[in-house]
């Protein structure tokens, strides 16, 4: 497993909060300080962190949540969201993996937030993105299971 970056790890800036900074001036923040480019690192951070805690949470769902669902996973015998995300997460082993989550704002739900989380893999032989999208509460303390899709292609 790849060790977090200084960006990714808690109370470090790093290269992240510089292109934050970076990119704030770019934008016509004019006036943006090192403070807002680490509070922009740390927003993606616990953004990032808060998807992956609802795919977690979403392990013993069943496959049959929805449709996209239904036969997506790598082997024949899956039949949870975490048998789904298991396989493809042990086929991420060389190459260039990258797992990707990060949580917004769900419009016309007062609280509720749109996540989703992909696993990519590439490498000579093959390239493919996988994942899931759902809906929780701000907290983070309960995934709509009903909103549940499994994204990808591959």
């Amino acid at each position: 497993m790849r060790q977090a970056s200084a960006a990714q790890r808690p109370g470090r800036g790093g290269l992240a909060a510089a292109l934050a900074l970076c990119a704030l001036w770019v934008l016509g923040a004019g006036h943006a300080t090192a403070a807002d480019a680490n509070a922009a690192t740390d927003a993606a951070a616990q953004s990032a962190r808060m998807a992956m805690r609802g795919a977690l949470m979403l392990r013993d769902l069943p496959l049959r949540v929805h449709a996209t669902c239904k036969n997506a996973g790598p082997h024949p015998t899956d039949k949870t969201v975490g048998d789904y995300l298991a396989g493809f997460l042990a086929a991420m082993q060389g190459g260039g993996n990258t797992v990707e989550s990060a949580c917004q704002p769900l419009a016309g739900a007062t609280g509720a937030q749109r996540c989703e989380v992909w696993l990519k893999h590439r490498d000579t032989d093959d390239e493919w993105a996988w994942g899931l999208r759902f809906d929780m509460d701000a907290a983070g303390r309960h995934v709509r299971q009903g909103s549940v899709r499994c994204l990808g292609s591959g």
